[in-house]
């Protein structure tokens, strides 16, 4: 962490204008070690749009209303799957999107990508949930949880330094990176 915030002869390190904590809420502001309460602190939200050299992310995890819910991470499996790209050069009008009609187009346009000579595949990413209902009750809050870290995590331009008190909130992410 030194070689991060520096040093002074104070024996507390001193903050450059390219470094900045980062931290869930405006409480967790005041919950700052004294070393650190000399650094400039934004929230997730204030630091939207902004960019650092450094970024401490402080006590990210262990404030979060996700909890343990983070464990869904691990029921979470992604596989990568082909699948055939058609070429279709035809509009759907107002009254094909009544349902039946819908279905009859869109066999009609099945057939017609068939009898296409060209056959391109393309790969895309498909995620497997195991346990699904107990994960769809909890996959909202997360789902939050998510966008405020991917805001949190993409601030740095350089380094990123994440630091939870308790760590076992963060463990099912920290096992999601490393695999």
């Amino acid at each position: 962490m030194a070689m991060i915030i520096g040093h002074s002869e104070s024996r507390n390190p001193t903050f450059g204008c390219n470094q900045v904590v980062i931290v869930r809420d405006q409480d967790t502001k005041h919950t700052l070690p004294v070393f650190l309460k000399q650094a400039l602190c934004l929230t997730v939200y204030e630091a939207k749009g902004l960019e650092f050299d450094d970024v401490i992310l402080y006590n990210f995890f262990d404030s979060s209303p996700a909890g343990n819910k983070w464990r869904i991470l691990k029921d979470i499996t992604m596989t990568t799957e082909t699948r055939r790209k058609i070429k279709i050069n035809e509009e759907l009008t107002i009254n094909e999107l009544d349902s039946k009609q819908f279905d009859q187009k869109m066999k009609k346009l099945q057939k017609q990508a068939e009898d296409q000579e060209e056959d391109k595949t393309e790969e895309y990413t498909k995620l497997h949930v195991d346990q699904r209902n107990e994960i769809l009750r909890d996959f909202s809050i997360l789902c939050n949880e998510l966008k405020h870290l991917y805001v949190s995590v993409t601030r740095p331009k350089v380094r990123l330094l994440i630091y939870d008190q308790d760590g076992k909130n963060r463990q099912a992410i920290t096992q999601y990176w490393q695999d």
